[in-house]
């Protein structure tokens, strides 16, 4: 009896071996003879009879059984409680094999295997301290194994990659320098392997592979060069591979990445033409392999990837139409795979991230109910993952995004209590991740991130106070992870950004020399990232960005020929972006954001003709931009905005037929932009402002019924959006000038009875904006003009005594103004 057991636990094992070589992929398909929990809880229990004897054979097989269905539960079922049974099993059996055989390297391997797999699922769990202990003792024993046998490859093997564990943890932790040693160490002993066995695909494809981190860790660096040498010769591997066995779909879809990784990198540098080049050779490599193995769900997912890169690619060349349908093509196969493959999460969350992308798409086009749509979807994908994985930290942070992208979208509709809930629950989310993963820099980040978004939401509100403590949260955040990566590039433009907003906070509370300040540091930051990584075009943007922050607050302060420099150095750096990405959509339109900043600032210095050559040179640009892409809402907007810019110039010129022109342009531009997001707070405002003009135009020529008619279209659009939004501070300032304009106008006609309501109907307005932000200059000088106004009307009705009081009232405010601006007036300027 007991001999038919053994033949049958025998035949048990065979069967289990045969079904666990199959792959990830049979298992996903589903239909699967044995299921995976039956086959695990089978290994359990022949664990628990195999702990009652002495160490013998069956723990090998148990261990590389266990070893199996880790792999399986981590990165394809994400089926954490399983992981960690099974990687505590093996380490167990592992641990008592070496003890039992100290110097036996099967039982060593073994255990070196167990630990290395243990530290990748802290890495998972975001539990670095954790993972660094599980790699060093890996680490150890591999080092411990090729000191006995330093010419044994699989040991060689193992080594490089515990040396790669290691680097990748250690680039995480943004310890580049470090990451970079272990890297090394481990591209040695990848050199060694293939010239000890130059054919064996194996060791040239993890060749390849340490090519492709150093490459990846230079980036991070900043150094592209470098980078696009490692990522050559990986390229030159993966193509030798190729030739040799050009059935290997694994060597082609090495070779895919690897071309995929250089347009990455030309993308990167603006070498927009050039990354086009890579990824349509990856593409249609992608497209070969489905082809080649139709049933295959890792090609299918390589393909929808791609689908999903090169829409993304598109959409930021201003191409949405073609994006659009590349991402439908990416949504097409992951509908299809999370379909056929329902257990799969890696396939559910690969089809939640085509429902994101189409979102973002159409969230630019303007079409937000459609929008709001697409993130919902994803949302309830994601949380239906956290619901069957509440350990997976990455399906947390999935979540997260999701409820960021509606408060996004919230926003901008001007729901800003809604946008506050999902922006709450973000945070939420990434609070608890830090209490889980405190040393965890990516969720400490994230937290970062959340106090920003929220920080901007509560100052468009105007709860200065509530937002400046949500930026000095984000701030100290961004500080506390330099000091722990002092050299990683992502958090030192945390902290530039956070000096920014708060930069942006004190100027818009008119506290200049403490604006001056965060501005200053900002620039500062920018200036050492681009010096560090000068071929990084993001970092040449932010300090362009910077240049124009700490113009435009010189130019606030009466300081123009300080702006000037300021300005014109953001120009230069922008049109030295624009050198290297000749064809890049957003640096062009940067550059002619730039002549028509300096434009602007030439006209409030009087040089009316310079700066209609400025203005003429931004809107030059955005007319080619608009004529390559014209459904592209965003280069529309531009130059509508250059076309209001220029109409400005001629009127202040008095060249009021060329004004008309310019301004009917605008409005045509305008008009078609609501036409086609008739919802948009931002576009209908546009509008609004354009119409004024006109109005303002109309008034200036003595055409008053029209002047009427047009400011008056701007003020049933300003009422519309102050009924939608009435907490935002720029909607109802537009509104209190659109009732000055009028009431303006009114006093013109002599109906002064009907200026007087548009007068004080302005003051209405702007009296709780001045509450809200006592410190607010802007808002200080327009309730000023407005009592001025009132005081003029008063005199013309010959009621001297209430424009007296109304002087006065201008006259209190002055002085606040005078107080506020003297706070600055002694600083001196660099």
């Amino acid at each position: 009896m007991l001999e038919v057991l053994r033949t049958s636990l025998k035949q048990v094992g065979v069967k289990i071996d045969t079904l666990l070589s199959k792959g990830a992929f049979y298992w996903l398909a589903g239909g699967a003879a044995w299921g995976l929990d039956s086959i695990t809880d089978f290994c359990f229990d022949r664990y628990l009879e195999v702990k009652k004897e002495e160490s013998s054979e069956k723990d090998y097989h148990l261990i590389r059984w266990f070893h199996k269905l880790f792999d399986l539960y981590l990165n394809h079922l994400r089926s954490f409680e399983r992981v960690r049974e099974t990687g505590l099993a093996s380490q167990k059996l592992s641990l008592r094999l070496v003890g039992t055989t100290p110097d036996d390297p099967v039982a060593l391997r073994a255990l070196s295997l167990s630990y290395g797999r243990l530290g990748d699922l802290s890495v998972i769990e975001g539990s670095r301290r954790e993972a660094r202990d599980y790699y060093e003792k890996s680490l150890e024993l591999d080092e411990k194994l090729v000191s006995h046998a330093p010419d044994d490859l699989q040991a060689l093997r193992d080594l490089s990659v515990s040396y790669q564990s290691m680097g990748n943890l250690s680039k995480v932790e943004g310890s580049l320098k470090e990451a970079r040693e272990y890297y090394e160490k481990s591209l040695i002993i990848e050199e060694k392997r293939v010239t000890c066995t130059p054919d064996d695909p194996v060791a040239l494809h993890d060749l390849s592979v340490s090519y492709d981190r150093l490459g990846a860790l230079s980036v991070a660096e900043g150094s592209n060069n470098e980078a696009r040498d490692y990522y050559e010769k990986s390229l030159e591997l993966d193509e030798k591979r190729v030739l040799r066995t050009p059935g290997d779909l694994v060597a082609l879809r090495d070779l895919s990445i690897s071309y995929g990784r250089l347009g990455n990198l030309w993308e990167s540098e603006g070498s927009r033409n050039k990354a086009w080049e890579y990824y349509e050779k990856t593409f249609k490599m992608f497209k070969d392999l489905v082809s080649c193995a139709p049933d295959d769900l890792r090609a299918l997912d390589d393909l929808s990837v791609a689908f999903g890169h090169l829409g993304d690619f598109l959409k930021a060349e201003g191409f949405r139409k073609e994006a659009r349908e590349y991402y439908e093509r990416c949504h097409e196969i992951t509908s299809s795979m999370a379909s056929r493959t329902p257990d799969d999460l890696a396939a559910l969350r690969a089809l939640s991230a085509s429902y994101d992308q189409l979102g973002a798409l159409s969230e630019s086009e303007g079409s937000r109910n459609e929008a709001r749509e697409h993130y919902k979807k994803a949302l309830e994908i994601r949380e239906q993952l956290v619901s069957r994985t509440p350990g997976d930290l990455v399906a947390l942070r999935d979540v997260s995004v999701s409820y960021d992208n509606l408060g996004s979208l919230s926003k901008v509709e001007g729901s800003r209590n809604e946008a506050r809930k999902y922006y709450e629950k973000a945070l939420e989310i990434h609070e608890q991740r830090v209490s889980r993963t405190p040393k965890n820099l990516q969720a400490l980040r994230d937290v970062s991130v959340s106090y920003n978004n929220l920080g901007s939401l509560l100052k468009a509100e105007g709860s200065r106070k509530e937002a400046r403590e949500y930026y000095e949260k984000s701030l100290e955040i961004s500080l506390r992870i330099t000091t722990q990566t002092p050299d990683d590039v992502v958090a030192l433009r945390d902290v530039s950004f956070s000096y920014n907003n708060l930069g942006d906070l004190s100027k818009a509370e008119g506290s200049f020399k403490e604006a001056r300040e965060y501005y200053e540091k900002s620039l500062d930051l920018d200036k050492n990232l681009v010096s560090r990584t000068p071929d990084d075009l993001r970092a040449l943007h932010d300090l362009s960005i910077s240049y124009d922050r700490l113009g435009d607050l010189l130019v606030a302060e009466g300081f123009p020929k300080k702006a000037r420099g300021c300005i014109e150095q953001s120009l230069e750096t922008r049109e030295q972006i624009v050198s290297r990405t000749s064809d890049d959509l957003l640096a062009l339109r940067a550059l002619s954001v730039s002549y028509d900043r300096l434009g602007a600032l030439t006209e409030s210095e009087g040089s009316c003709r310079e700066a209609r050559k400025y203005h003429e040179q931004s809107l030059d640009i955005a007319k080619k931009l608009v004529a390559r892409t014209p459904d592209d809402l965003d280069t529309l907007r531009a130059l509508s905005v250059f076309y209001n810019n220029l109409g400005d110039l001629s009127r202040a010129e008095d060249s009021y037929e060329e004004s008309r022109e310019y301004y009917g342009k605008a409005l045509e531009g305008f008009t078609k932009i609501v036409s086609r997001t008739p919802d948009d707070p931002q576009a209908l405002r546009d509008l609004s402002v354009s119409y004024n003009n006109l109005g303002v135009l109309s008034s200036a020529e003595g055409f008053r019924n029209e002047a009427r008619e047009h400011i008056g279209k701007s003020l049933e659009i300003a009422e519309n959006l102050v009924s939608r939004t009435p907490d935002d501070l720029q909607t109802l300032r537009d509104l209190s000038v659109f009732c000055n304009n009028l009431g303006t106008l009114s006093f013109a006609e002599g109906s002064l009875n009907e200026a007087r309501k548009f007068y004080e109907q302005s003051i209405e307005i702007q009296e709780p904006r001045v509450s809200r932000m006592p410190d607010n200059l802007g808002a200080l000088n327009d309730l000023s003009r407005s009592y001025d106004r009132l005081a003029e009307l008063s005199t013309a009705e010959g009621d001297y005594e209430q424009a007296k009081k109304y002087e006065e009232k201008a006259q209190e405010i002055n002085a606040r103004i005078a107080v506020l601006t003297q706070k600055d007036s002694n600083v001196s300027h660099s």
